[in-house]
């Protein structure tokens, strides 16, 4: 990983957490449906694919709640 500028940074950290939510969510068995209806549905079932997918960047407050 290269970590020289903060937007690469900022990528890199961010797909670091997409995998962790995802490997997360799979082993317990849930759906990205059924991870949303989990939050309460604060985010939707499909920023949570964009998330995992790192198409979109995650706030702390979503990062922590997962």
């Amino acid at each position: 990983m290269n970590f020289d500028n903060d937007e690469n940074l900022d990528y890199q950290l961010n797909k670091i957490a997409s995998i962790v939510i995802k490997e997360k969510r799979n082993r317990k068995g849930y759906s990205l449906e059924d991870l949303a209806n989990k939050l309460n549905n604060i985010v939707t079932r499909q920023s949570l694919y964009r998330y995992e997918n790192n198409e979109a960047r995650m706030k702390n407050n979503i990062f922590k709640k997962i």
